[in-house]
């Protein structure tokens, strides 16, 4: 009995939810800066303004999710996977300067802009660049 409760809930929901967008990344998102704004608001000291923050972020969540233009809101997680690419591209650079920190330098190619790894010397060091090389040369300290 119980277990056809739930068997008729399920199926009540798939139904309501036939042709809508669904959660995706972008909603995913959304709702982890919502529950972040949410810590935050304990700590505000203008928390009615970051509550009211925090409920305008849920409706547009809810209107994500419950949007029935399945193309629209493909193309705008498109756009936000390619913003994110970016970031993690940026972020996948500060963790390798951080690991190698202490032994190497990291410099830009002058030519082609290739992320450049340089054993860590005093003085005027010359590279040549993996992807187009050019010789370059870099004063390290």
């Amino acid at each position: 009995m119980k277990n056809d409760f739930f068997k008729k809930l399920k199926e009540r929901y798939e139904f309501f939810m036939e042709g809508r967008n669904g959660p995706d990344k972008i909603s995913n998102f959304l709702f982890i800066v919502y529950l972040l704004i949410g810590v935050l608001k304990y700590f505000s000291p203008i928390a009615v303004y970051v509550a009211i923050l925090q409920y305008i972020l849920l409706a547009y969540i809810l209107f994500r999710v419950l949007s029935h233009k399945k193309e629209k809101r493909y193309s705008e997680t498109v756009k936000f996977d390619h913003t994110v690419k970016g970031w993690e591209f940026y972020i996948d650079r500060l963790k390798l300067r951080a690991e190698n920190f202490p032994e190497y330098s990291f410099r830009t190619c002058r030519h082609c802009g290739e992320f450049l790894k340089i054993k860590r010397k005093f003085g005027i060091v010359k590279v040549t660049c993996t992807l187009c090389g050019k010789v370059n040369s870099y004063f390290l300290l």
